[in-house]
């Protein structure tokens, strides 16, 4: 069900939440679960929030907006531009060097918490209230 481990749990909080939403619409019609698909996707909308910040954030720092800027957020990928601006820094500039680094360390716990909590209460109460438990659409049915 909600077990998904590999690369892309940790580059792309994002994936684990398709991977529900399409597990709970293949057992919905069986199982008369599909609310829980509509739950699941509904707990994509918080991960703008922290997208939406820094993208701000750019601005305000007097970036100009380009569309490249605006796509790589769109993508939930603006955190990632942030880090990767982080290692390219020169090392000239330690305070900025900091700076930028917390404020990339700030945007991804927040998106961190702010993806999973409501996500892993929905997943809690899956596992516990429903008789889905812990299987999978590549579990043969016994």
């Amino acid at each position: 069900m909600f077990i998904y481990a590999g690369f892309d749990k940790c580059v792309f909080p994002v994936f684990p939440v398709i991977y529900c939403f399409v597990y709970y619409l293949w057992i919905g019609h069986n199982y008369c679960y599909a609310h829980l698909a509509g739950f699941t996707a509904l707990f994509l909308l918080p991960g703008w929030g922290p997208q939406w910040l820094s993208y701000l954030w750019y601005l305000s720092d007097g970036k100009i907006p380009r569309k490249s800027l605006r796509w790589t957020h769109i993508l939930h990928l603006g955190i990632f531009k942030r880090l990767w601006e982080c290692m390219r820094l020169p090392d000239e500039d330690v305070y900025g060097e900091i700076m930028q680094q917390a404020d990339a360390s700030a945007l991804r716990l927040f998106e961190a918490l702010v993806v999973t909590l409501p996500e892993t209460l929905l997943q809690t109460y899956v596992l516990i209230c429903t008789d889905i438990g812990v299987r999978s659409p590549g579990e043969p049915k016994g």
